[in-house]
This record gives C-alpha cells, structure tokens and sequence, in this order.
C-alpha cells in the first residue's frame, strides 16, 4: 500500500492557487519562500511531524534491526520527559519506513542490562517493567485509535492480531522491530496521527514524543505521521510546488503555518428552525473537535451552556457541523451569544467571536412578518448575493428556503457552496427555514440536509407561529406528515392566525405529490377542515398564480378521471428559467390586514406583484 508515490506532480490546481499563490524562483529553496505572505498568523500549537518513508526490502522480525531497508527508514530520537517537557534522560531512538503492506517501527531504547526490567507472560503483566505504548490515530475520516504496547520481555499488548513485535536486550540498551498490517488500520489517508510513549520501570520516569497531557487517546494532540516524504506531503496536503527533498524542519514550518486549526469557525454562524421561543444555531469548524455555546439574554451577568454533541452526559469531540437549541426565550428579547471550541482538551477553549464579545439575535416578538422565499435554486446560490446582502433583504425578518436549493445532496459541500454561504450574511443575524424538494433527497447522502438543519424532533415539515402569521412548511416526501397536518390544522397556533401561508416544494394542484395528496384533504376537498390564505411553490421551473376561487382540474385519491374544484386559497408557483433567465426570489409581507408577495429578481427589481388581502 503505497500511499504517496514519487512521480511528479503537476502544477498546482486553480483553487489551491487562490489560497496559497506561491511562487518558486530558480533552484532555490526556503520554507520562507514558500510559505504565502499572507498566510494567517499560526493559532495551534507546533506539531512533530514523522515521515514513514516507501521502502523495499525483506525484514525478519526478530528485534535486530540489522536489514538493508533500516538504513532507508527514517530516523528521529526527539523524546520529552513528561514531567518536565526536557529532552528525556533515557536515550530512545526510532526508525521508520512503510513498504506496499505493512508499516515498521525499530527502536533501540537505551539503558544498561541492569537497569531494564522486563515484563514476560501475560499483557496485562506489561506495565510492571519497562514498556512502550505506540498509538496510531486521528478523526478523519472517521474517528480511530488503536494502540500497540511491548517492552523488553515476551509481554505484549495490541489492537487486533494484525501485527507482530520481537525485542531484545544487550548490555546497554535493548531493541525491538515492530510491523502493523496497514490494511488492518482501515486508514485510506497518507497521514495519520502517531504517538510514543516510554516507561522505564526502575527510574520511574517515562517520556514521550509529544505532549498529549496523560490523555493518550486525544488524537488531536497526537504527531503527524505521513506515509512519505515531507516533499510529496507537502504536495498532497498544500498542493505545493516544491522540490524533491525537503528537511523535516522544514515540512514542520509550512505545517504550522498553512494548517487551518480544527478548532477555527470557517463557516457560520447560522440561525435556523426558529420560532418565538426558541432558536436553534449552527456552526462549522475546520476539523473535527468539542464545541459549546454560551448564551444569554442582553442585561444578564451569567450565561447558560448548550454543549454541541452532547448525548446522556457525553460530550462528542468528533463534529465539524455544530449544532444546539435554545428554548425558554422571550419574544421580542435580544439575545447575545459565544462559541468555545476545544484546543488541546476541554480546558483549553478557544472564543468566538475572537475580539472576546457576542454575537446577537431578535427573538421575533411583533404582530406582522416579512420574509423572502427561495426555491429552485439548483446550487446556482452565488447569483443572490447581491440581493441578501441589499436593505431590501435585511429588513426581512427570516428566509425560507422550500426545496430544489441543491440538485442533489452528496455532503455537506453541496449545501455550503450551493446556497448556504450565500445566505450566511443574513443567517447569522436572522434565522433561516429551511424544506425538503425532491432533490434534496437525491445524491449519495441525503441526510447531509438533516447534518446541517436538522433539530430535535424536526421531521422535515413543521409550524411556526411568528405574530399574526402562522406559516406551515411541508417536506416533499414524508409518510408521517399527512397525519400530522391534520392536527396541527385544529392547534390555536393555527386557528387564531390572521394570516395562514404555507409553503412546500410541490404546487397543491400537482396530483402526483405525496405533498399535494396530504394537503388536498385537509385544504382542498369537499371534506377540508381549515382554510389558509397563501400556497407557495415550485418545482416546475415555470411560474403561475392560481387565484383562489379558481377551478382546476385536479385528480387524487386515485381517482380515475379529474374532478374539477375550485382553489379556496390563492397559489404562487415561483418563476423559474422555464420563463425567464434566471429565477425570482418571493417577498412576503404580513401587515396588519395586508398580505401581499413580489416576484423578485437577483438585482432586486420587482418582477411581478400580487395582492392577496
């Protein structure tokens, strides 16, 4: 398994360019020069880096490491006392090196004959000589850790039967060949995270080759191992240019420098799933780690916690998409909030905002309600940038976002660069709602759309009270929420609002939609028990008003032939491409007695205007 190999790579690509723009001059060569100008002022902490080398070369496991291929590994002794963080009094070095199958760890760890106490018979007998942990891990793609320990004696202790270890001990030091099946570790990533820990028995000392605080299973604090040369990681992680043979120093340097920290927001926050007592607010970190926020009502003194990941008293370090609930809140009620993200462990929290203050929202607390609808949006989000961030828009009180906004949901990617980043001027002031079209439930990983939005208890569909409106969002496909809207139709939530609008990826006259099919018995048929004012819709690419009172030709219930009814509400179906070039964006205002909606186009004009009251 030769994870990164030694051909050439080509020029770095388009977006690497952007992020980096580095240039090379001549044969000559600095970590200096080839780190960007720009490049941010380093935040975490200066990591060891290891480079594991591609070796051929047989190699008999047998604790003599006196084969051709040693002398290809690479070699390092950089060993701390733990107490003291000192370079170690017991001498320890290693070598290392991968070949297609199996990673290989020699170290030859010194003390006299004497003074090595070794451990034999069963694993758990290990830690009463002399011994040394070996710790592979990281959290991508998924979180691992696995851990092989053995010392000077038969005494052995390991993560699966995959790997084997011999050692002996000479008059002034004893040595030891290690080799792991690299298959078994399931690591599909030329860099992983490496730690080693020695223990020497009769000067009760121990040393390591990082500080990992006694915590050995916080991978985060681990060194990074790579499969091959610092140049060729270099060229895979940064996409850098360079030349065939760069020092460990300096791989270090441009590690520290170009590495983004885990901990650091790259995305967000966002507001969302929001109604007058309650908020739900999302973030994103740059790698996985802990996060918690903190929040509290303007002209409060202590503020409450909300543990990002946080299951039966559990906290989970293992998230990049962060996500709580704040319940109990007052309408109307300004809120201040911060973020903390865990450094090193859960001590070590690293503030959001950085300057030390709080970011801060409106709980919505009055009677009308403006709000912009998006549909149909196809991941095509760059094109509304210019009207999210225009007066228009931030005068709105919430953005609904009803389906088709990607075309298909393969990660989280999909929703950041198709839409979301566009929206995150507004959302991390106002809050988002945010429904399912049919396209979010295509791709690899539909459920990305619940990763980022979804809440405890949401099912896709939901009502939301905001003043006199009460706005119902529907979910293209669901088995559970015909049911549910039959109830949520009877709640005074519903029943005492002055405007009723719903909004749902599929138009209500479209007979094939499990949508169409739950609302037309409620709202539409001869047997409907609630009336609403407002359908808004899409899907069709093509716009439409169906005023209400109008007759249609509509066939559900498996109905045979189409039976003509009238519409008692009045439908919107957005305009689309189909019509026009580009789509429009629907302004909805709630004032007083007043219902009225725009067609807007990306630069803001107005397309089309209806009047519903």
């Amino acid at each position: 398994m030769k994870f990164l190999s030694d051909r050439k790579h080509s020029k770095m690509s388009f977006h690497a360019f952007l992020f980096l723009s580095v240039l090379f001059a001549g044969d000559c060569f600095s970590a200096e020069k080839m780190i960007p100008q720009t490049a941010p002022a380093p935040e975490s902490r200066y990591r060891k880096c290891i480079s594991a080398p591609f070796v051929k070369g047989e190699v008999t496991i047998d604790g003599v490491p006196d084969e051709s291929a040693w002398g290809k590994a690479f070699v390092f002794s950089d060993f701390l006392d733990a107490k003291t963080g000192k370079p170690a009094a017991s001498r320890t070095e290693a070598r290392i090196f991968h070949d297609e199958n199996y990673l290989y760890l020699a170290l030859k760890c010194f003390d006299k004959r004497s003074d090595i106490t070794a451990a034999n018979g069963h694993s758990y007998s290990l830690w009463g000589g002399d011994c040394v942990d070996m710790f592979l891990g990281g959290l991508d793609p998924e979180p691992y850790c696995v851990q092989f320990s053995w010392g000077p004696g038969s005494a052995v202790y390991g993560s699966g039967p995959h790997w084997e270890t011999k050692s002996r001990v000479e008059d002034d030091y004893w040595t030891s060949e290690t080799r792991i099946r690299l298959s078994a570790l399931m690591v599909n990533s030329p860099i992983m995270g490496i730690h080693l820990a020695r223990a020497v028995k009769k000067s009760r000392t121990n040393s390591w080759l990082c500080d990992v605080e006694r915590d050995y299973q916080s991978t985060w604090n681990y060194a990074e191992l790579i499969l091959g040369s610092y140049a060729q990681a270099a060229r895979w992680k940064f996409h850098l240019e360079c030349p065939e043979e760069i020092s460990r120093e300096e791989y270090e340097k441009i590690n520290h420098q170009l590495t983004v920290p885990r901990y650091r927001i790259i995305r967000g926050p966002w507001l969302f799933d929001a109604t007058e007592n309650a908020m739900s607010i999302g973030w994103c970190t740059a790698g996985k780690t802990g996060s918690l926020l903190e929040y509290r009502e303007k002209g409060e003194k202590e503020f409450k916690t909300l543990f990002s990941g946080c299951n039966d008293n559990r906290w989970d370090k293992d998230r990049r998409i962060h996500k709580v609930r704040m319940t109990g809140l007052k309408p109307g009620a300004v809120y201040e909030y911060r973020i903390k993200n865990m450094n090193r462990n859960e001590e070590d929290l690293v503030p959001y905002p950085a300057d030390g203050g709080c970011y801060s929202f409106t709980v919505h607390g009055k009677k009308d309600l403006t709000f912009l609808a998006f549909v149909d949006v196809h991941g095509n989000g760059g094109i509304w940038r210019e009207l999210i961030g225009s007066q228009i828009v931030q005068n709105c009180d919430l953005i609904v976002n009803i389906g088709d906004m990607i075309t298909n949901g393969s990660g989280v990617p999909s929703i950041f660069l198709g839409y979301l980043d566009a929206q995150l001027s507004f959302a991390s002031r106002k809050p988002l709602l945010n429904f399912r079209g049919n396209h979010e439930y295509r791709g690899s990983s539909p459920g990305t759309f619940d990763v980022v939005f979804g809440s405890p208890g949401w099912k896709g569909y939901s009502l939301h009270r905001f003043g006199d409106v009460c706005l119902i969002g529907l979910d293209a496909f669901n088995d559970t929420q015909g049911e549910w809207l039959k109830t949520a139709v009877e709640t005074p939530t519903f029943r005492t609002a002055r405007h009723r609008i719903v909004v749902a990826h599929y138009p209500a006259t479209m007979s094939r939609s499990r949508t169409a099919k739950d609302f037309y018995r409620i709202f539409t048929g001869e047997g409907r028990s609630a009336d609403i004012d407002l359908y808004l819709c899409g899907h069709q690419h093509r716009g439409a008003f169906v005023a209400k009172n109008t007759e249609k030709y509509l066939r559900f219930d498996n109905r045979k032939s189409p039976k003509v009814e009238k519409l008692p509400f009045d439908l919107i179906v957005n305009e689309g491409p189909n019509t026009l070039d580009e789509n429009t964006a629907m302004l909805v205002e709630a004032k007083g007695d007043s219902l009225t909606v725009k067609l807007l186009r990306p630069d803001g004009s107005v397309y089309r205007f209806f009047k519903i009251k």
